[in-house]
């Protein structure tokens, strides 16, 4: 989520590299879709969901168009319009939503059954113009761009390529952009993995059968893959998911809510209110009667699309230091009836299908300083898991700022995502690993190993940058 921290001063330095020198000067000339520019999602009808969305299930295939992408390795690059669930759906067999996720083959495919890497990216914001598949397009306009993360993962999403794994990059957020909306954002997620198959120009004559699937989130996307990881069993059982990777979670909106007001981060409060609001219409309607008329402005901007779009940087930057508590006439207000329940379904583990089994291995990463997620809530979230029977490795960082912990866990995160894939790790029952410090990628001994010379030296251009927000740097 500090994603936003990525910003002004990055977008000074490196926007030229980001918007320009990494896309073909002919790239438009070779996708005549393109010959009058890039349309953002909100008014493009690629992404529009069909009026007959019933007739799909759940990871249907609906249209799809190739695309350029930081994802240099790719063979082929597609987005691809799937059918998924809005939030809160009961029925899992019949579709109510579509988004868009972007496919990657690798060139040559892992041997054995195929290794599918789901990867969420940290949307963090509401707005639907920020979602993933529009920021990974080289070229495509997105205020999401100014955190440089788009390109990042496009780097990182090599790494999994040049490992023989078919990648997915989805809007996990749905049509309605529900940030934070716990089951919307792991529906979309689970599709988002289960369209792979479905999509025969990604998967070409590779064979389907016994695929394994491993998913990763730092953040927002941790939150989107924790939630994938929830609701696995009920959902999209048929889905052979071996492995779930999260760092810096967001587990509890409540604490969220408490711990950020009216700081740095309070635009995350606003955008998370309205995210869960536009996934709950109970919550939806109490907001309507109960904020009051700078509330209802300030919140309600968070959705806003196009130009006034508010992506990462944004959110926090429009928000800082505001205080939601002076938009409600009761000060008391996370108390009432509906918005509690309302934050309680989107908290992890809550509810009866809060308990994620032991068959499903998990690994999760957490600085102990981490200015934006509460080790304790994280903390509280493992040990209730483990008491009941979860498949957990839990790595403690003991210093690191939300941002740079993303970078600094990476050889950690993907090497046990290799281990899943490729069936050598064995993980049962939980443990816990107290780490004290991680160092820079450059200076990791271990990250040339594991990601690959040619990983760690597009990544190392990063370190040290000032993202022009609150001080924070990628360190």
């Amino acid at each position: 989520m500090q994603t936003l921290a990525f910003a002004a001063k990055l977008l000074a330095a490196c926007s030229l590299a980001i918007y320009t020198f990494s896309m073909p000067s002919n790239a438009r000339l070779l996708d005549p879709r393109q010959a009058n520019g890039f349309v953002s999602p909100s008014v493009d009808p690629f992404y529009r969901v069909p009026a007959n969305i019933s007739s799909y299930k759940p990871g249907d295939v609906i249209r799809s168009r190739k695309v350029s992408t930081y994802a240099t390795s790719a063979k082929t690059s597609y987005q691809v319009l799937y059918a998924s669930s809005l939030a809160n759906t009961t029925t899992y067999d019949v579709a109510t939503d579509a988004t868009v996720t972007t496919l990657l083959s690798p060139y040559f495919p892992a041997a054995g059954p195929m290794k599918i890497w789901g990867l969420a990216l940290p949307i963090d914001s509401t707005g639907k113009d920020c979602q993933s598949s529009f920021s990974f397009q080289l070229g495509a306009l997105s205020k999401a761009k100014v955190t440089a993360f788009p390109a990042i993962f496009g780097v990182i999403s090599n790494y999994a390529l040049n490992k023989g794994w078919y990648v997915s990059v989805p809007d996990y957020m749905g049509s309605q952009a529900t940030w934070i909306s716990g089951n919307g954002e792991g529906f979309g997620m689970l599709d988002g993995v289960r369209v792979v198959a479905n999509h025969k120009e990604t998967v070409g004559s590779k064979s389907t059968k016994d695929a394994k699937i491993a998913i990763y989130g730092y953040s927002g996307g941790a939150h989107a893959v924790s939630w994938a990881g929830q609701l696995h069993r009920s959902y999209a059982p048929a889905l052979n998911l071996v492995g779930v990777v999260s760092g810096g979670i967001p587990v509890d909106v409540k604490e969220m809510l408490s711990q950020l007001n009216k700081g740095t981060f309070s635009g995350f409060v606003l955008g998370s209110i309205a995210g869960v609001a536009a996934a709950t219409p109970k919550l939806q309607t109490w907001l309507d009667t109960n904020l009051n008329a700078q509330g209802k402005k300030d919140i309600y901007a968070t959705r806003a699309t196009g130009g006034d779009s508010q992506c990462i940087l944004d959110l926090l930057l429009r928000n800082l230091n505001k205080d939601i508590n002076s938009y409600f006439a009761n000060k008391d207000w996370q108390n009432d009836p509906t918005v509690s329940s309302s934050l309680d379904e989107n908290t992890l583990g809550y509810g009866s299908e809060g308990q994620i089994p032991g068959t499903l291995p998990q690994l999760i990463l957490q600085s102990q300083t981490d200015e934006i997620i509460s080790p304790a809530q994280v903390q509280s979230y493992v040990d209730s898991q483990c008491a009941g029977g979860a498949n957990i490795n839990y790595q403690k960082i003991g210093t690191g700022e939300h941002i740079a912990t993303a970078f600094q866990t990476l050889p950690i995160a993907l090497q046990w995502t290799s281990g899943v894939l490729d069936g050598t790790l064995k993980q049962s029952g939980c443990q816990t690993t107290d780490t004290p410090f991680l160092p820079l990628l450059s200076q990791n001994k271990d990250a040339n190993k594991i990601l690959g010379v040619d990983i760690v030296s597009a990544l190392k251009k990063y370190e040290g940058t000032d993202f022009g927000f609150n001080g924070i740097k990628f360190k």
